[in-house]
């Protein structure tokens, strides 16, 4: 891991939540993600699955405050068979 995703101060979280990945051709589909930190630029975490992440799709969650978000996958590594770690940018509006 690169030094860049540790120059932000991260806000360790260990919250489920739910990520809609919406693909190019309309598909969406719900994952759920264990977050390991929050930054000011994005979400770290856990994701436990057999399906497949695409680094191409749209993903959108439910912020704090209640507005949906949206994230890009900009990083991810399989750390085991169907676990993987992830990284999303989250673009301020």
């Amino acid at each position: 891991m690169g030094d860049e995703r540790r120059q932000h101060e991260r806000h360790p979280s260990f919250e489920t939540i739910k990520m809609v990945a919406r693909e190019k051709d309309g598909r969406e589909r719900t994952i759920n993600v264990v977050l390991r930190d929050r930054s000011h630029i994005g979400l770290g975490g856990v994701y436990v699955g057999d399906d497949a992440l695409n680094m191409n799709a749209a993903y959108y969650f439910n912020d704090f405050d209640g507005s949906v978000k949206r994230a890009r996958l900009v990083w991810l590594d399989e750390v085991f068979q169907y676990v993987y770690l992830l990284g999303f940018l989250v673009p301020q509006e």
